[in-house]
């Protein structure tokens, strides 16, 4: 979702309302999924309130994979970050990693599990 957010970058010399209205969308949606408060919405995998609004953030990821010149660099990275999500996604669901008791050490030591280091 952070990385469909770089097609705002495009959008400037489209129509500056457009980011406008959308950024204000975007920070009170945030604000408010995130006020409620169990924020981690109960040990779920990120912010799952995210997901009704996924079709938003697929046309801005859209935008920025079509209309711009970073074909070369969206597309391989979008990839990765699909792995990474898979990666995770195991790691949460076998305990690996906890859903509200992480730090950055103990992420680090679980990929540091995954790739039997």
């Amino acid at each position: 979702v952070l990385l469909a957010h770089f097609a705002l970058i495009y959008l400037i010399k489209i129509n500056k309302y457009l980011i406008l209205s959308y950024s204000g969308f975007f920070f009170i949606l945030t604000y408010i999924l995130s006020s409620w408060w169990i924020w981690y919405y109960g040990g779920s995998f990120s912010l799952r309130a995210y997901v009704e609004y996924f079709g938003v953030f697929a046309i801005l990821l859209t935008l920025l994979i079509n209309e711009t010149k970073l074909q070369k660099f969206t597309i391989p990275l979008v990839g990765l970050l699909v792995i990474l999500c898979q990666i995770q996604t195991y790691q949460y669901r076998y305990f690996i990693i906890h859903w509200s008791e992480m730090d950055q050490l103990k992420y680090f030591n679980s990929i540091k599990h995954i790739f039997g280091c």
